[in-house]
This record gives C-alpha cells, structure tokens and sequence, in this order.
C-alpha cells in the first residue's frame, strides 16, 4: 500500500510501473520502468516504493522511462530527521547499496539510532514525510557536524514495483522561484 501522505497529498498524482531493470553494483545505478510518455511519465518526476524513495526520472521514450537511483554519486536527497525537523541532505557514497550518509547534520542535534529520516518540504520531486531510512550509526567530523549513516528502508536488490509521483504544482513554484533568482 503507497504511504498515505501521497494520497493524502492533493498536489500529487501517482501511477504505477514495474521495474524491468536495474543495476545496484555501479557506482552510478539506474532503473528502467515499463512505462514512458504515453503513460504520463515526464523527466523529473519521482519514483517511490511503499517502502522509501527510489529515485528519480532522467528519461523517457514512449513506452519506458529510466530513473536515476538514489544508488548514483549525483543524487542528492533533501532530508528532516522525523522526530526534531532539523534538514539535511544525503547522499549514498558508492560502497553498500543499503546505506547512504549524510555530512551535514549540526552536532548539537540529539540523534539515537533508529531515528527515522523521511523527506523534507524543501522539494518539489517528493511529498515531505516519505520514509527513507533510519539512523544507524552517527559520529563527530573534524568541522563540528556528524556524519550520519542511514540503512535504507528500501532493499534495491529487490525492486518490483514502483510509483511514480507527479507534482501538480511544482511547475509553478519552479517558476516563481526562478524569478527570484534571475533579478
């Protein structure tokens, strides 16, 4: 069953695809779904399981699409810590496809393993609140942050279905913000 904070969600739409390939072994990973244009999907759009993110569209033909996998040395995630709010970003640094780091979390946040990530409000891809993972080991960096290890929620080995989610309204926000940035 797909996380209620998309249905709840009205500003999203989703559908559903099969993965039909996908790579975990790379240091760049993606995945290839049996949907494409005609079917709606676009670039940009995200791709969640029931589980967590999996990744996002990168590009279509008219009956596939290929989607980067959060398993990519470019892919960037905006995070919260579920239970404090505080934002991060992570990122998977290329070794175990069930794990993914984050470098930037303040020390003086109070973090215990287990602590659940999910997506935060700061995209347009994603709904805010979408499990990603949980804490499973944390330590101090010599710049004052922690870096953070997070076990994925997700097992990408075994990846069989997935949704696609359209943001109804990132186009306009996308364009408001673009206005700011080219005064």
């Amino acid at each position: 069953e797909l996380s209620s904070i998309i249905v709840k969600n009205k500003s999203f739409s989703y559908q559903s695809a099969k993965v039909i390939n996908n790579s975990i072994g790379k240091r760049n990973n993606f995945f290839t779904l049996n949907k494409g244009e005609k079917h709606g999907i676009k670039e940009g759009m995200g791709v969640v399981t029931h589980n967590a993110v999996i990744g996002i569209i990168h590009s279509v033909s008219a009956n596939y699409s290929v989607g980067i996998s959060l398993l990519h040395r470019k892919s960037s995630l905006g995070i919260k810590l579920m239970k404090n709010n505080h934002n991060g970003i992570l990122k998977w640094n290329g070794f175990n496809y069930r794990t993914a780091n984050i470098t930037n979390f303040p020390s003086h946040i109070k973090l215990s393993n287990n602590d659940t990530i999910t997506t935060n409000s700061h995209s347009v891809v994603f709904p805010e609140g979408i499990n990603i993972g949980s804490i499973t080991n944390f330590r101090k960096n010599e710049e004052g942050y922690y870096n953070v290890e997070v076990t994925l929620f997700e097992d990408f080995n075994q990846l069989n279905f997935v949704y696609v989610i359209n943001s109804n309204q990132a186009e306009e926000q996308k364009i408001l913000e673009k206005q700011i940035k080219d005064e």
